[in-house]
């Protein structure tokens, strides 16, 4: 008897903890995935588990997947895209940035015992250089770059920087204040940047994701900031500065949680790019060529209260396929009288909402016309389509 219970105690265990890491992997398995066409279900799937798609019909379908074959772990709503479809979104985003390096973004003096000085002009540095190296050592950042200076205790060091993509090498002599002891380079720098913008599209078949339709930039220099390494986080827009001619207004709003979203891994002149884990809300949608694009009649698909997309009318007044702009390509008119009532028009934070026109994603609003927010411009889909490839 005693050899049956231990059998049986056995077995109950091994069934509990069978159905902890059932419940585990239910937790961690996303509740929809989108695949692409040809592709195999091994994300959900693999030695332990199985999964079984139980229905598909015109694309959409659910995928039930077991443990070991028999012990169900949950059921995944399953999409299935072409590789050229992507899924539109029009979520807003709170992006974090930290630069390659150290941006100048200003310079000053410094009052020492010789009088006011500015060790970072005398070397020749201008605001929008990029510090990447000081005395040898790798600038991550400020923390890197002040350690050097500190430490030089008014020795030159060697300092390399980038000034529009071409990279320089001076010499920079720290100051003390008058009075003090600590060494200064008379230069102030930036190295991370946080704001709101909204997601354009995610392509199903490399989980990458594209955003803005416009680089980030820094608010002093103007100049692109250079990405070390960044994330998006989800964003619920609580607040709207109604733009007027002569000032663009701007979406506030605050982050709903501090865990990404997505990993960035680029900046660049057409938008911010990187990868999502998980498939975001959206809709499945095929993209525009520039040819198929005609003036008329769109819609844009922006978030300016909350964190659910909305639907909203504009016009496509004028197409440019000159290539002049990688950002500019096309002027639209908002004229969805709900949009204009609660924005005045295009605002900050909405950079990156989708232009769709004919059931087709075509483009993203980038700017607004300052002197009339009502107007603004939109980037073409295929620009960010070539830039997150």
């Amino acid at each position: 008897m005693k050899t049956v219970r231990c059998i049986c105690g056995a077995i109950g265990a091994a069934a509990a903890a069978v159905l902890t890491v059932a419940l585990a992997l239910g937790n961690v398995l996303p509740d929809r995935l989108v695949v692409t066409e040809g592709e195999d279900l091994s994300v959900v799937s693999g030695r332990y588990l199985s999964a079984e798609i139980t229905e598909l019909e015109e694309g959409v379908g659910e995928a039930e997947v077991k443990l070991l074959g028999c012990v169900k772990v949950k059921n995944i709503a399953l999409t299935t895209a072409s590789k050229d479809q992507v899924i539109v979104s029009g979520a807003p985003i709170g992006i974090k940035m930290f630069t390659q390096g150290a941006v100048v973004v200003g310079i000053t003096d410094i009052n020492g015992e010789n009088g006011m000085r500015s060790p970072a002009k005398e070397a020749g540095l201008k605001t929008g250089d990029v510090i990447i190296e000081a005395d040898g050592k790798a600038v991550d950042g400020i923390t890197a770059f002040s350690g050097v200076v500190r430490q030089s205790k008014g020795e030159a060091i060697t300092v390399k920087y980038d000034r529009n993509g071409e990279i320089f090498e001076t010499k920079l002599t720290p100051e003390a204040r008058r009075g003090e002891k600590s060494f200064y380079a008379g230069v102030w720098v930036r190295d991370s940047a946080a704001g709101i913008g909204t997601l354009t599209f995610y392509s199903p078949s490399d989980g990458s994701f594209a955003g803005l339709g416009h680089p980030v930039c820094d608010m002093d220099t103007g100049q692109l900031l250079p990405l070390r390494s960044g994330e998006i986080v989800e964003v619920n827009v609580s607040g709207i500065v109604q733009g007027q001619s002569g000032h663009p207004g701007e979406l506030t709003g605050s982050f709903v949680s501090t865990e990404a979203i997505g990993k960035l891994d680029k900046n660049s002149d057409t938008g911010i790019y990187g990868y999502m884990s998980e498939v975001p809300e959206g809709r499945l949608m095929d993209v525009a060529a520039y040819d198929e694009i005609k003036t008329g009649a769109a819609v844009i698909l922006s978030t300016v209260e909350g964190s659910e997309p909305k639907e909203y009318d504009v016009f496509i007044e004028k197409i440019d396929v000159s290539g002049k702009s990688k950002t500019k390509n096309m002027v639209i008119r908002i004229e969805d009288d709900e949009l204009l009532k609660k924005t005045g028009g295009i605002v900050q934070g909405m950079s990156g909402s989708p232009i769709i026109q004919n059931g087709k994603l075509v483009g993203a609003v980038t700017h607004v016309l300052v002197n009339d927010p009502t107007r603004g411009y939109g980037i073409f889909i295929e620009n960010m389509l070539a830039a997150a490839g």
